[in-house]
C-alpha cells in the first residue's frame, strides 16, 4: 500500500504548500434576504430545535423573542454554518434574551449597545457552576461571538443601525498541546494494514481508518472539518481537500501529497463505493458507517479511540489521544521541518498567525 509518510517525510507537503495560493471565504452577511420554502425552513428548523432549546426551553421566552431566535438560528443554517456552532449559538441567544427579560426589555427594537455590554459584564462575573470559578476564556468568546453575529444580524436585516458594538476577541489560555510522534503516527499508518481478528468488513475498516488519518494528521483537519467532507471536496486532479465548512464558517484548500491523495481514492472507489452500493444509500459524505450512513464527530472519535485501544504501543495509549491530536501533531511536524509558520497558518486555517505560535514551543522537544 501507498504511504503517505515516505521517506521524504514532510517535505513533499512542504513543497505543495510553497506554491499555496489560498482559498475563499464564506464568513459574510448576503446583502438580500435568505429566502427559503415553508417546508424547508420547517425541516431544518426541526433538527436544530432540541438543541437550541437545552438551556432556555421553548416557550419560555416572550413570542417576539422566541420568533428572533427561530428567525437567527435560521438565518445561521442557511448561511452554511455548522449545526453544533448553530445550536451553541442559540442556546447563548436564549440566555441573552432571557437576560434581557429580566431587565424588563420584551422589543427587539429597544435593545441597544448599552444593553450588550452590560450582559457581557455579567458573564465576566458569573460564576462556573462546574468548578466553582469564572467563566473561560474560550466560554466568553463563545458569548461575543454571538453578540457580534447578531447585532449584524439585526443591522442587516432588521435595520436596527442603532447597534454598532464590536466585542473583541480574548485570547484564550491553552494547554500544552499533546502531540504523537512521527514514528508512532508511522506504526499507527502500518497498524491500520494489518488484518484485525473478529472484525466484520476488515478491509472497509482498513480503507477507511487510513484515510481517516490522511485527514486529520496528513491535511491537519479539525474533527467537524473531516465529517463534513463530501466526496466532491477531494479534488484528485489538483491534489486539493477543499474545507467548505471550517470554523468560523470560512472555506479554504488544503493541499495534500500523491500519496495520501491515492489512499483517500483507494477508499472513495473501494470500499465506500462498495457499502454504499450494498446498502442503497446515496449519501454524498465522506466518510461513513458500516451501514451506509454518514458518520457524525462522536462516531469518528469512538472510530480513532478504537484504533488506539486496539494498537501494540502502550506509549500510544497512555498519551490518551485524539483526532484533534493527529492535527497538533502535523503542524509540530511541519515547524520541525522548517516550513514557514505563515504558510503553516493558512494550512491549519487559523484566523490569526498568534495561534499558530502555539506550537513554536514544541519543536525543539
Amino acid at each position: 500500500m501507498n504511504n503517505p509518510l515516505s521517506t521524504n517525510k514532510l517535505q513533499s507537503v512542504f513543497f505543495s504548500f510553497t506554491s499555496f495560493t489560498g482559498g475563499t471565504s464564506s464568513n459574510k452577511f448576503y446583502p438580500v434576504r435568505v429566502r427559503a420554502s415553508t417546508i424547508h425552513k420547517t425541516i431544518i428548523m426541526n433538527k436544530l430545535t432540541t438543541a437550541v432549546n437545552q438551556v432556555i426551553p421553548s416557550g419560555y421566552l416572550c413570542s417576539e423573542y422566541e420568533k428572533l431566535v427561530e428567525d437567527f438560528t435560521f438565518f445561521l443554517a442557511t448561511t452554511g454554518f455548522a449545526s453544533t456552532t448553530i445550536a451553541t449559538r442559540g442556546r447563548n441567544l436564549r440566555e441573552f434574551l432571557h437576560y434581557l427579560e429580566s431587565q424588563g426589555l420584551t422589543t427587539v427594537t429597544a435593545i441597544t449597545n448599552h444593553h450588550l455590554q452590560n450582559f457581557m459584564t455579567c458573564q465576566e462575573r458569573r460564576e462556573n457552576l462546574v468548578f466553582g470559578c469564572g467563566l473561560k476564556q474560550s466560554t466568553l468568546n463563545q458569548y461575543g461571538s454571538l453578540l457580534n453575529k447578531l447585532t449584524s444580524y439585526l443591522h442587516t436585516y432588521r435595520n436596527q443601525h442603532q447597534l454598532t458594538i464590536s466585542l473583541p476577541y480574548r485570547e484564550p489560555v491553552y494547554k500544552e498541546r499533546q502531540t504523537l510522534s512521527y514514528e508512532e503516527v508511522a506504526e499507527l499508518f502500518a497498524f491500520t494494514a494489518q488484518k484485525l481478528k473478529r472484525m466484520r468488513k476488515q478491509l472497509f475498516y482498513s480503507q477507511r481508518n487510513r484515510a481517516m488519518l490522511c485527514i486529520y494528521y496528513c491535511c491537519g483537519l479539525r474533527k467537524s472539518e473531516g465529517v463534513n467532507l463530501d466526496v466532491k471536496d477531494i479534488q484528485s486532479d489538483r491534489l486539493m481537500i477543499h474545507v467548505r465548512k471550517g470554523k468560523g464558517n470560512r472555506s479554504r484548500y488544503v493541499p495534500t501529497t500523491l500519496p495520501t491523495m491515492q489512499i483517500l481514492t483507494e477508499y472513495m472507489s473501494g470500499e465506500r463505493s462498495r457499502i454504499l452500493q450494498l446498502s442503497e444509500n446515496k449519501t454524498e459524505s465522506f466518510f461513513i458507517s458500516e451501514f451506509g450512513f454518514p458518520c457524525t464527530g462522536q462516531s469518528m472519535s469512538a472510530v480513532f479511540k478504537s484504533l488506539i485501544h486496539r494498537c501494540n504501543n502502550a506509549a500510544i495509549r497512555a498519551k490518551q489521544p485524539t483526532l484533534h491530536t493527529l492535527r497538533h501533531s502535523i503542524a509540530t511536524h511541519l515547524l520541525q521541518q522548517g516550513m514557514d509558520i505563515v504558510l503553516i497558518q493558512k494550512f491549519l486555517g487559523h484566523k490569526t498567525l498568534d495561534t499558530t505560535q502555539i506550537y513554536t514551543h514544541l519543536i525543539n522537544e
